[in-house]
């Protein structure tokens, strides 16, 4: 019998983090058969890192492991594998570095896609810091995905759309072939092409908010630095995929209205940084993020292309 859900999990030099979620899932409520799921995990890392892990746990782990030794630092192509391999007619991506403390949420997440018959289902990613992280880092939302108010069922667009923590119906694979463009695969942004492709085929994608998940939040990510360079790949990678759907004689022209919407914004942004610098850490790490922001969009107007991955 095939797997009604396939979890799927792209790991990359996080041999640690991997076992602690394999840990996680085996705690997981599931009304019905332990044959209904299926674990796939596909090692990202060239040095492939999580062999022993995955070899460990394909013997202890309650529901079937297939695990893959891909060795390709390309996120994209990665997660193209994943969907190849995973047998289920659901397939949910993790992160090796996410953490389901609440064994009901894959229920909650499936349960959402049966009632408001949706294609794809997206749920919260909430940060888990280190002690002694500062609140001004830890209480400003820069690592939450967890929009407040949003119920269950609410339709979600491409900007909160996101490969962690996400429940999808295969027939979502099959429309868009292959589902992650390669060229992202260094730069980000793969999982946001594809689901801006879905939503322009018509499929419905909501938001459930009893589908929480954690994320571990490093000491050397907690940090300025850190955060504005994020910003930057992200400013960068949310003008190319603007860019990427347009041809001829508009591209053009959203391209100068993008271009020119992104001077302003810097224009507005550093005058506030300038305003709040002095009064606060918070604020002055907010207004910078979004003066770095603005320049990775228009970077890529000049070519620009951050590769933060691999």
């Amino acid at each position: 019998m095939s797997p009604r859900v396939s979890i799927c999990i792209c790991t990359f030099k996080r041999p640690a983090m991997l076992s602690a979620l394999l840990q996680d899932l085996q705690r997981v409520a599931w009304d019905g058969l332990d044959a209904e799921c299926e674990i796939v995990v596909v090692d990202n890392d060239p040095a492939l890192s999580a062999t022993a892990v995955l070899a460990d746990w394909s013997i202890r782990s309650r529901w079937p492991l297939v695990a893959d030794a891909f060795g390709q630092s390309n996120i994209a192509s990665a997660r193209n594998r994943l969907v190849s391999l995973a047998k289920g007619e659901r397939i949910l991506f993790l992160d090796d570095d996410q953490h389901p403390h609440d064994p009901h949420w894959l229920m909650a997440m499936s349960e959402a896609m049966d009632q408001f018959q949706a294609d794809a289902v997206f749920g919260a990613v909430r940060p888990l810091f280190e002690p002694g992280t500062p609140d001004w880092i830890r209480d400003a939302g820069h690592f939450d995905m967890d929009p407040a108010g949003m119920s269950t069922g609410t339709p979600v667009t491409k900007d909160l759309a996101h490969c962690g923590n996400s429940l999808i119906r295969r027939r979502c694979f099959e429309a868009v072939s292959p589902p992650f463009n390669t060229d992202y695969g260094r730069t980000g942004g793969e999982d946001s092409v594809f689901f801006q492709e879905l939503l322009a085929q018509g499929f419905r994608l909501i938001w459930c908010a009893d589908g929480a998940v954690s994320e571990y939040v490093p000491p050397q990510r907690a940090t300025a630095k850190w955060l504005l360079t994020r910003s930057y790949r992200e400013g960068q990678t949310w003008a190319r995929t603007e860019m990427l759907r347009r041809g001829g004689a508009k591209r053009v022209l959203h391209g100068g209205l993008l271009l020119l919407r992104a001077g302003v914004l810097l224009a507005i942004s550093m005058l506030l940084l300038l305003v709040w610098s002095p009064v606060s850490a918070g604020k002055r790490l907010h207004w910078s993020r979004k003066c770095v922001g603005q320049l990775g969009k228009i970077s890529h107007f000049f070519g620009g292309r951050f590769a933060e991955y691999g």
